[in-house]
């Protein structure tokens, strides 16, 4: 029998999301990582395999806290789904921390020409699109399965730029008249 964990796993975790988050996959530095979760090399390896075990682990605690609710609401929150749409597209906690979303953040950095991080980015950017579906649906009764489905697409690269957008701290221009 193998000796139990001696870390928190869920707070592990949360650290190193957290540091991925704010730093990137390329960024984020093992010696960070580690002083973060408060875990010793060793116990990375064994309990996540390798750095990029560690980032899909990250992925996954993201979806679980973010994407998936973030998703339902979308599906099924109050009022009209156009209404959620908006909010949506309008507010992020993620915005206002000035770190965009982690998962657009993955999905349009260096990692994500891993196969198993596209698996892992693309399985949640479904979520995602089809809390837009959903929430279109709503209120597009009379529109096709195919238009409703080409528009979510569409939201969900829109929300995809604006959460990179919103980790660049880039502003639209302003253009004198």
């Amino acid at each position: 029998m193998g000796r139990p964990r001696e870390f928190d796993s869920e707070k592990a975790i949360d650290a190193a999301l957290d540091v991925f988050w704010r730093e990137g996959y390329d960024g984020a530095g093992l010696a960070d990582l580690l002083d973060a979760m408060g875990i010793q090399r060793g116990s990375l390896y064994k309990a996540y395999g390798s750095k990029k075990g560690l980032f899909l682990a990250a992925l996954d605690r993201y979806r679980e806290v973010y994407v998936a609710p973030g998703a339902a609401w979308l599906a099924e929150g109050p009022g009209s789904g156009l209404d959620r749409i908006t909010q949506a597209m309008r507010s992020s906690p993620a915005r206002n921390l000035g770190r965009g979303c982690f998962l657009c953040n993955a999905a349009a950095g260096p990692a994500a020409d891993d196969p198993e991080i596209k698996v892992a980015v693309n399985a949640q950017l479904d979520l995602l699109r089809t809390g837009f579906r959903a929430a279109l649906a709503q209120d597009r009764t009379d529109a096709a399965p195919e238009a409703v489905a080409a528009e979510a697409d569409r939201l969900t690269r829109e929300y995809m730029g604006r959460q990179v957008s919103a980790r660049s701290a880039w502003e639209t221009p302003t253009t004198s008249g």
